[in-house]
């Protein structure tokens, strides 16, 4: 998994977690959330190689974000 597909889906779970937060706001759910972000987390500590072209297209999508 490259940087910007991971950046996308961290940027995807954090939305949802926020609106589940405030939609049921229940302990379960913020415990589900927690464990999915920390596996998000650990998914962005993986060694992986970067070419150039990823790099460029990850620094364009962060300025557009």
């Amino acid at each position: 998994m490259d940087n910007l597909h991971l950046n996308r889906a961290h940027m995807a779970l954090t939305y949802a977690w926020a609106s589940a937060r405030l939609t049921h706001g229940s302990q379960y759910t913020q415990e589900e959330f927690s464990v999915m972000l920390k596996e998000c987390a650990q998914l962005d500590q993986r060694p992986f190689t970067i070419n150039n072209e990823e790099v460029v297209r990850h620094r364009i999508e962060c300025q557009r974000v």
